[in-house]
């Protein structure tokens, strides 16, 4: 049983057949080292003249020259007015399309950027260009239905008082009254909305506003700023930002950016206090309860479903590990960066779940972000692609997928931790370019729940010796 079925052969050649709805690229994929693919593709001179001929017939119902009408320009005047950004559009769009064809036509299982190079353009010859790129890597599946795994039963305990109590003293925080504070007045331990400019040198690269933060946390967005808080309480003048040396982060959104040493201005444009809510049954009834004791009962029970929750997660990590260690396989280098963002989806899912708001949540993961040791993070990283690539082939196998309504049940979610309508998110997540994501970490998901309930959990002395006990007492009685 094989991962992945496609037709990536060395020097395998694709003729797709001079049809109207695609470009008949004349391809080729050369296997390089491990999982890396070059591809040589060749579209056809008459879809170059095609392409060149829509787009100046376009140009042609939208410019207004002086002394022609509307679709009357000639074509000689076009070509020496525009020609040059005209050819340069249909390049980048013929390669783009191109290669998305020939993908999709010899199912090459792509999972990093294809880079491309050797672009060979002219209007009456065949364009020619490169594509290196890495693949899922094949490989054999292990059994794996009925996989046998030994779980910690501590993990079905319980909630105990004091995890009750955090979690009463987490929403006294959350239902807590919030006074406006002057940035002047402000403290470390205040919550503060920014802005911040990127300087390289003298010159601005990137600028962002609404930053909310909390100076004592060290966190400014996607910054791990040591002695935040001291920088903070030392900026006496507030008529001037305050200026900050920083290495961009990994995680930075800017990919450009990523590691690159700059300065950071800070202008803080307003503050506000948080004062935590009496523990009472006005708490009980903000938060929806009738009162304080059932506020109690609700809250061990949602802590009992959330252990019992890293309970089945333990399961399906242990199942997991060892199909891992049973699988040979080549991680592509380039799906680290990849294969981290995916991490901090499911790790921000993870704690929106425990109650976290998006705030706590970008701090924890900054922070996180910040005190992981590179070495292990990245030995870390190929282990959770291993298993990504296991759980994608899983799903394949087993025809399991994540459906649109799965898809919206979790932005449903979301949208209350978020405060925004499930539409207004999705809108968000689609700029970002992250529903893809979500999509796969939701189908990762089903594949896990799939294993656990296919999984061999031996019983325990104590769990075997508690049943023998139970059938005593049944039988005496």
């Amino acid at each position: 049983m094989t991962a992945e079925h496609h037709h990536d052969h060395d020097h395998d050649h694709d003729h797709h057949g001079d049809t109207d709805d695609t470009l008949g690229t004349v391809a080729e994929v050369e296997a390089l080292e491990g999982c890396k693919r070059r591809l040589k593709g060749t579209v056809p001179v008459a879809k170059v003249r095609e392409e060149l001929e829509r787009n100046y017939r376009e140009l042609a119902k939208s410019v207004s020259v002086p002394g022609f009408r509307p679709g009357r320009v000639p074509r000689q005047l076009l070509r020496a007015r525009y020609g040059e950004d005209i050819e340069s559009e249909v390049k980048e769009a013929l390669v783009r399309t191109s290669l998305s064809e020939v993908i999709d036509e010899k199912d090459l299982q792509v999972c990093t950027s294809p880079s491309i190079d050797n672009v060979q353009f002219d209007p009456e010859a065949d364009l020619t260009y490169e594509a290196v790129f890495e693949v899922r890597p094949e490989f054999d599946l292990p059994k794996y239905k009925g996989v046998e795994v030994a779980v910690d039963e501590a993990a079905d305990a319980d909630a105990s008082d004091e995890e009750v109590n955090a979690e009463l003293e987490q929403l006294r925080k959350r239902l807590g009254s919030v006074e406006p504070v002057s940035p002047q007045d402000a403290t470390v331990d205040h919550y503060l909305t920014a802005e911040y400019r990127l300087y390289r040198d003298d010159v601005v690269v990137k600028s962002a506003e609404g930053i909310s933060f909390q100076p004592s946390s060290n966190v400014l967005e996607h910054f791990f700023i040591e002695d935040l808080g001291e920088k903070f309480e030392a900026w006496k003048d507030h008529e001037k930002p305050l200026s900050i040396e920083v290495t961009v982060p990994p995680q930075y959104p800017d990919e450009l950016l990523r590691g690159e040493k700059l300065r950071l201005e800070l202008d803080v444009s307003s503050g506000y206090r948080r004062t935590m809510a009496e523990l009472d049954d006005k708490l009980a009834e903000q938060a929806g309860a009738e009162n304080l004791d059932a506020l109690r009962d609700e809250i061990r029970s949602v802590v009992k479903g959330r252990k019992e929750r890293e309970a089945e997660r333990g399961v399906e990590e242990a199942v997991l590990d060892k199909l891992a260690e049973e699988t040979d396989m080549e991680i592509p280098g380039g799906l680290i960066d990849a294969q981290l963002r995916r991490h901090q989806v499911e790790r921000e899912q993870e704690l929106l779940q425990q109650g976290m708001s998006p705030e706590e949540v970008q701090t924890t993961l900054t922070t996180e972000n910040a005190e992981r040791d590179d070495t292990e993070a990245t030995a870390a990283i190929r282990m959770a692609a291993k298993k990504g690539f296991i759980l994608e082939a899983i799903a394949e196998e087993e025809k399991i997928f994540a459906t649109e309504a799965d898809l919206e049940a979790r932005l449903g979610q979301l949208s209350m931790h978020y405060g925004m309508p499930p539409a207004e998110l999705r809108s968000v997540l689609d700029r970002q370019g992250r529903l893809q994501e979500w999509r796969q970490t939701l189908r990762h998901e089903k594949v896990r729940a799939w294993l656990r309930k296919k999984a061999k959990i031996p019983a325990s002395e104590a769990k075997e010796s508690r049943e023998t006990e139970t059938q005593e007492e049944s039988q005496t009685s």
